[in-house]
């Protein structure tokens, strides 16, 4: 089993975004759907049931939880939890507005996490693709919550050469006071893209060990969140138990190709979480650059492991 406290639950696999840093709109092909919340509570219930380690759950995945026409995102989260779990929440914030602030203020989460990338409608609209008045509306969000809420905000940006990499400093003078500020250089999403252009360094990113467990919209379990279509599926949650996933097969190998660094057979031997990550970091406010880099980028739990052939840097 992972050495986590975490699960991180994806409640949807549609966007209403096309980040060119993203290949949700490009290469991702699993199904585009939202996790029915009958579905959310089974999987909220069978973790209560077998992993009793299990403190934070995180709404996350790769698409986005609050969509106009998610209408049972607040229960989800409220079911979490009220069944006893300390709630992390990713957003691309637009329809994050002011009836759904209130109601996530009011139950209590732990933080949310907002993905801004720019300081003006133009910029924004290069690297997500969204017009003015959505870079409007979440701005707006933002304000609000700042303003008017208890809530932990974690603002995000990736700051990509030649588009908005000399917004760094306004950044910080924005919001610094304000928000927990997440600045990277964006990562590759294991070898789609070739913004981390350095050499494998590591037999492995660690994950096998210490990686949250990911549970995909349809029940799935999946090893690594960069890994967005899938491929590395270790079980079925719906119908099966935690243990049997781990003790079964494709678990078992990944595992020990990660411990041997032989992982032509994977998806994982061209991926930049093998890699330095020194130059991916770029700023954070809360954390030292050496903390940060051994943090998860959720509840920030430090992942570090005294075998180096397990050493795990995150985001």
């Amino acid at each position: 089993m992972l050495n986590t406290n975490e699960v991180r639950i994806e409640t949807s696999t549609q966007c209403n975004y096309k980040c060119i840093f993203c290949p949700h709109s490009t290469t991702f092909t699993r199904k585009q759907e939202v996790m029915e919340l009958s579905t959310f509570k089974f999987i909220v219930d069978k973790i209560k049931t077998e992993l009793p380690e299990i403190t934070d759950v995180t709404i996350s995945g790769f698409g986005e939880s609050f969509l106009p026409w998610e209408y049972t995102i607040v229960d989800k989260i409220r079911y979490a939890k009220e069944s006893g779990y300390k709630i992390h929440i990713l957003s691309n914030g637009h329809n994050f507005s002011h009836p759904i602030i209130d109601q996530v203020n009011e139950i209590g989460v732990e933080d949310v996490r907002i993905s801004l990338h720019a300081i003006d409608w133009r910029t924004y609209k290069k690297l997500t693709n969204a017009p003015m008045y959505m870079y409007n509306k979440v701005v707006w969000n933002i304000k609000r919550i700042i303003e008017e809420t208890d809530i932990n905000l974690v603002l995000t940006f990736d700051i990509i050469e030649g588009i908005n990499d000399d917004q760094v400093e306004e950044i910080i003078s924005l919001y610094g006071d304000h928000a927990t500020l997440e600045i990277w250089r964006p990562h590759n999403w294991v070898d789609t893209f070739k913004y981390r252009k350095l050499p494998i360094i590591n037999k492995t990113c660690g994950r096998p060990w210490n990686s949250p467990y990911q549970i995909q919209v349809d029940g799935t379990v999946n090893m690594c969140c960069f890994d967005y279509n899938g491929i590395l599926l270790l079980g079925d949650f719906m119908t099966q138990t935690m243990e049997e996933i781990f003790k079964g097969e494709p678990y078992l190998n990944l595992k020990r190709c990660h411990e041997s660094g032989k992982l032509d057979d994977y998806i994982c031997r061209d991926c930049d979480q093998r890699k330095s990550l020194d130059l991916a970091y770029v700023y954070n406010n809360k954390f030292t650059k050496e903390e940060r880099l051994y943090k998860t980028s959720t509840n920030y739990r430090d992942v570090r492991r005294i075998n180096e052939n397990t050493r795990h840097h995150t985001n």
